[in-house]
């Protein structure tokens, strides 16, 4: 008999966190609920509602089977196959980067520079969640693509089920976008260097190709920054996620190619996570 077999919800929600908690999991109170809600298939919300009734036999080996994976150190999201971003729930996989809420910075610094009808390309889209995020929260003609064909299943799994207008095109970084400008480029490329030290909860399950880009990780920017203005309006902008410490490298790298208007942007925790610059008008 599974350990979780006949506990009240809550009950088995307290002994699956405390079992986190006891691994060192930091986020063991989010992993817990997501975990309970994956095993039980509702919402925390129904979950109370019901919480006269044990947890069934199929429920209880799902939960000991997510609390496993988990306490192996595998990503609850990857587990759930659910990770949210800018407050929507997205698919993910493995070998797709799962969203970080760093990154809804990116979108955010975006959208104060769009306008209405505005065609906006997403770089390196992984899961979709950024451009299907601009997409969904204004009038923009968006069109996401990434070298990885499972990122660009995954992102159009994603649009249908969101509801977005999100064209996928699949290819490295400009390659499916030959004589297409766009009036803004956004990108969270990979830009962790080759050989620095990551969390095992990391590297040992996601995509390397979504995260290392070179000996310094900057050989994605070079690129992009090198390409984009043969794809951009004039007067288009520029928006790029980069990691910590990288934003002057990534501010010069602009300036050095004539981009104007750089401007940066903080992350929830006061850190310099976007750049943006804009292509000369003439």
């Amino acid at each position: 008999m599974c350990e979780y077999e006949g506990l009240r919800p809550t009950a088995a929600l307290n002994r699956l966190r405390r079992a986190l908690l006891d691994a060192g999991d930091e986020d063991a109170r989010s992993d817990s609920r997501l975990l309970l809600e994956w095993a039980m298939e509702r919402p925390m919300e129904r979950i109370l509602l019901e919480e006269g009734r044990g947890l069934s036999p199929l429920e209880a080996s799902r939960l000991e089977e997510g609390a496993a994976r988990r306490l192996a150190g595998e990503p609850v999201q990857y587990i759930t196959r659910r990770a949210y971003f800018y407050g929507r729930p997205f698919y993910v996989e493995k070998g797709v980067l799962i969203p970080r809420r760093d990154t809804e910075t990116l979108v955010a610094a975006a959208q104060k520079k769009l306008h209405p009808a505005a065609r906006v390309l997403d770089l390196c889209c992984g899961s979709g969640c950024v451009g299907i995020s601009l997409a969904l929260e204004g009038e923009y003609a968006v069109t996401a693509s990434d070298i990885s064909r499972a990122a660009c299943r995954v992102t159009e799994r994603n649009a249908k089920a969101l509801g977005a207008a999100v064209q996928v095109r699949q290819g490295d970084l400009f390659a499916p976008h030959a004589g297409i400008r766009y009036d803004m480029i956004v990108a969270n490329p990979p830009y962790i260097p080759e050989g620095e030290p990551v969390m095992e909860l990391v590297v040992d399950h996601e995509p390397h190709l979504a995260l290392f880009a070179g000996e310094d990780g900057l050989a994605c920017y070079r690129r992009i920054v090198a390409e984009a203005q043969d794809h951009l309006v004039p007067g288009g902008w520029l928006f790029l996620e980069h990691g910590m410490g990288q934003s002057p490298a990534v501010t010069a790298l602009l300036s050095q190619r004539g981009f104007v208007d750089v401007e940066t942007y903080q992350d929830m925790e006061e850190r310099l996570r976007v750049v943006g610059a804009r292509r000369r008008r003439a």
